[in-house]
């Protein structure tokens, strides 16, 4: 019976590669729009690397100008705005629907959390 056991993990064993989560292209133009505000953003990816620079709006206060630098570790994107004033945001996300959406949170400072999904 213990013979029987091992030729059944047998084919078990052989396929211990670590699955890897696919990994989509996330250069380009990125959008996000709620009631009375909103931002765009332009990224480019080099590797893990993720660098570029977008614009917020938010109707009472008008628009501003930002900078991000991040990483992307599939399918996890953290990324880092930096905005013209100096205030800085975290944003950590997971990219779906085959590259066209990040799903994630936005905190900025000592404000709570901000649920936030970026679109092309």
């Amino acid at each position: 019976m213990k013979g029987r056991h091992l030729l059944l993990l047998a084919p078990l064993l052989a396929c211990n590669e670590a699955i890897t989560p696919p990994t989509f292209d996330i250069d380009g133009r990125w959008a996000y729009n709620v009631v009375d505000a909103g931002s765009v953003m332009q990224v480019t990816q080099q590797d893990g690397a993720i660098t570029g620079e977008g614009t917020r709006f938010r109707n009472e206060f008008g628009t501003d100008s930002f900078q991000v630098q991040g990483t992307y570790t599939p399918p996890l994107v953290i990324l880092q705005f930096v905005y013209t004033g100096s205030q800085a945001c975290s944003y950590i996300a997971t990219l779906q629907d085959p590259g066209v959406t990040m799903v994630g949170t936005m905190t900025c400072g000592g404000k709570p959390p901000a649920s936030i999904n970026f679109s092309r």
